[in-house]
């Protein structure tokens, strides 16, 4: 599946958005059953004909509609000729129409095209939900998020900016990118921090290990990468874990295991070790500690397909993590199971991440507005709303609004930490700040989602005045002061609260409903079972009837019996012989 660019209505009216066009805040499903225009496929469509004559309409949503696009082909040579000849007018089906038609046409087939790869995805859930119980609830749960997860968006809680649209490679049998792989990476390592087990483990993403197995290339290392070495020196990071890719098509998982002074590298397809791999963790570990590290393979899954070797790798590394609990890949029946999962992962921490920016911002108006109000008059107070009605200030019962809507001083920003920053699409992979100490941090009962994206645009008179405020509430010391904390924790808890006691109370009831099917399956089984007992009985009684009726004749033809059928004793049977 090709990676499909965001949507942008950076040049479209404003007026086609929502009669012709769908809002980038509608949801997935709402994307499916929007009345989008359809676009033509056939040759035998009228071709448009650019010109330098004024348009005789303007561009509606009715007249868009009444005329019928041209061809993709067609458009293309649009586009071309359109900086060529500089016209202002496009003549298509005897209509004059403005030459920014020609942007409405693009982003219809774009937005085609996304609305494709999401009918794509459920008619591939659609066929493995039924292949089990786990892969059925797996997809109603990717169903709900995609009933609330904006279709324009891009992925928060993770690094980068990749769209919502590339979510949809999950549910395929197409091969994962970098984009992907980083994603799972993140699970992988918020995992740790749930289970308590990220002392001395570091989850790293494709691009930091692509940083780590070309550093024998550089004169010096990158800070990161030397810092790293280091913490593996010195002991306080003990294992790494991480895929890489070779020969641009294939994705293998590798462990530097600190206190065996080995590397491990895991190959879904071939026992062979990667030189170009070996030799640069080799090289690294030795620029980096001076130590004589081996080689030797690690556990993983054989693959049999063309495009799953991404799965093989992020599961081998769960596999190191929690042998007992995630099991190797071993059929086609899993590595569905394994993407089905991942990507229901991947929209929960999204959903969690763009209630958290809602509330935040939400709380920021509201304490912005009570500080204006106490130090200004009404008027400025009404001057603040005014702007607020004009930016479009999101609450929490609208449609999430998408990230590039939302300012930088927005966003999370990054803890302070003692190194520097690598930029990679693994967030927690590389983050050098130390693990949250407070138990609270571990214990709350939310979504292992979102590290903090650093945003170097914001100001520092905004941080400031924020404090921590760029903490995910679940990821920050209850032993903050200030009156921040209590309110945005008190925003972000009551979605996840109700959220839970739905996902409580819906599972509650599918588990009544499974019960009460399986107790009256059981139940026709008893009576087809009696039934079918009752029938056998019949027939054999029938039987036995006809078997005494025909005894019953041969007797009395050989006298053994009178002709009333009853039975002649012995003593005249002789007689009546004689």
């Amino acid at each position: 599946m090709p990676e499909i660019a965001p949507v942008s209505y950076k040049h479209i009216p404003g007026e086609l958005i929502g009669p012709f066009f769908p809002p980038l805040s509608l949801s997935i499903s709402g994307l499916l059953r929007f009345n989008l225009a359809p676009f033509p496929v056939a040759s035998d469509v009228d071709i448009p004909i650019l010109s330098k004559d004024a348009p005789s309409t303007a561009l509606t949503s009715a007249v868009l509609r009444a005329i019928q696009p041209p061809t993709v082909t067609a458009l293309q040579d649009l586009l071309n000729g359109r900086l060529v000849k500089f016209a202002t007018s496009v003549k298509i089906s005897g209509a004059s129409l403005p030459i920014e038609v020609v942007d409405v046409w693009a982003t219809l087939m774009h937005v085609h095209r996304v609305r494709n790869s999401w009918e794509s995805a459920l008619r591939w859930m659609k066929g493995r939900g039924k292949r089990s119980g786990g892969h059925k609830d797996l997809c109603e749960g990717i169903h709900r998020s995609l009933r609330a997860a904006a279709w324009g968006d891009a992925v928060l809680g993770f690094d980068g900016a990749d769209p919502v649209t590339s979510l949809a490679v999950y549910t395929s049998d197409a091969w994962l990118s970098d984009v992907h792989l980083a994603q799972m990476s993140t699970l992988i390592s918020n995992q740790l921090y749930d289970d308590g087990k990220q002392d001395g483990v570091l989850i790293v993403g494709p691009l930091a290990s692509k940083t780590i197995i070309d550093d024998h290339l550089r004169d010096t290392s990158h800070p990161w990468v030397a810092q790293l070495g280091k913490d593996l020196q010195e002991g306080r990071t003990k294992l790494v874990l991480g895929t890489a890719l070779i020969n641009n098509n294939h994705w293998i998982s590798y462990a530097v295991d600190a206190q065996r002074q080995a590397i491990f590298i895991g190959d879904s397809l071939s026992n062979i070790l990667p030189a170009s791999v070996t030799h640069g963790l080799l090289s690294w570990v030795k620029r980096s500690t001076a130590a004589d590290y081996g080689t030797d393979l690690f556990p993983c899954g054989v693959q049999t397909d063309g495009f799953s070797c991404g799965m093989f790798a992020i599961n081998s590394l769960e596999h190191r993590i929690s042998p007992a609990k995630v099991p190797l890949l071993d059929s086609a029946s899993s590595i569905t199971m394994a993407r089905l999962r991942m990507l229901a992962q991947v929209l929960d921490i999204h959903l969690m991440t763009v209630w958290w920016l809602a509330c935040r911002r939400l709380y920021r108006r509201l304490t912005n507005k009570q500080a204006s109000a106490n130090a200004m008059h009404g008027d400025s107070v009404r001057e603040l709303e005014a702007e607020d009605d004009r930016e479009g200030v999101p609450m929490i019962a609208d449609s999430p609004k998408s990230a590039a809507g939302l300012e930088a001083s927005e966003l999370p920003t990054s803890p302070e930490s003692g190194m520097e920053q690598f930029p990679d699409n693994n967030g927690t992979s590389i983050r050098t700040s130390e693990p949250p100490s407070e138990p609270g941090d571990l214990d709350e009962p939310s979504s292992p989602c979102v590290e903090p994206i650093d945003d170097a645009r914001s100001s520092q008179s905004a941080e400031s005045s924020e404090g921590d405020s760029g903490v995910p509430p679940h990821r920050r010391s209850p032993s903050l002061d200030g009156g921040e904390l209590g309110i945005t924790s008190f925003f972000w808890r009551i979605p996840r609260a109700q959220w839970l006691a739905q996902e409580v109370e819906a599972s509650r009831k599918r588990r009544k409903e499974e019960e009460a099917t399986r107790e009256e399956r059981e139940h026709d089984k008893q009576l087809a079972a009696q039934r079918k007992l009752a029938h056998v009985r019949g027939l054999a009684n029938v039987r036995q009837k006809k078997h005494r009726e025909k005894k019953k004749d041969e007797e009395i033809e050989a006298g053994l019996r009178d002709s009333d059928g009853k039975k002649v004793k012995k003593q005249m049977v002789g007689r009546m012989r004689t």
